[in-house]
């Protein structure tokens, strides 16, 4: 429908598809993903700018349901806190290195900077790397699919004790 060229461009900004049509693990993903955005022959220069947009855009959207909701808030997602906002500043860096001096670096860095500042750290304390398997800062192992599924069936936030920072903002 759309053509080849747009089709490309979907492929390079998505970290999904393992070829099978699943995920592959989060921290795989990510991780190849910001080597991948340092790359032009994995990601063109516009996939880039889509893929800047698209980060300023979710960036922008977790700080205000932080500051909507809480810390609880970060339970949504299947990594911790410190993995996420690893991952928001390692695209931040990897459009500002391809990207240079163009108009739109500017605009992940001030999202990124608005999602720590609602995320109530600094930049000094984001880890340089995500974790294998539990919180990049604490280590702790998250809850494997059928463990959440049980807790949530019993009414117990999905994923809110799996790491001592958010324990802390448990109910």
């Amino acid at each position: 429908m759309f053509g080849g060229d747009v089709r490309a461009m979907v492929e390079a900004c998505s970290d999904s598809l393992n070829g099978e049509g699943g995920k592959r693990p989060w921290r795989e993903r990510k991780l190849e993903y910001v080597v991948g955005l340092r790359d032009p022959a994995k990601k063109s220069d516009d996939a880039l700018l889509v893929t800047a947009a698209d980060k300023v855009h979710n960036a922008r959207s977790i700080a205000r349901d932080l500051r909507t909701y809480g810390s609880a808030f970060w339970g949504t997602f299947s990594a911790c806190e410190h993995d996420l906002l690893w991952y928001y500043t390692a695209v931040e860096a990897a459009i500002a290195e391809r990207l240079g001096a163009h108009e739109i670096v500017d605009a992940p860095h001030r999202a990124v900077d608005e999602l720590i500042a609602a995320s109530g750290t600094d930049r000094a304390s984001i880890v340089d790397e995500p974790s294998q398997g539990g919180c990049a800062r604490h280590g702790v192992r998250r809850l494997s699919a059928k463990t959440s599924a049980r807790t949530a069936s019993l009414g117990v936030r999905r994923r809110a004790a799996s790491c001592r920072c958010r324990a802390a903002a448990a109910p």
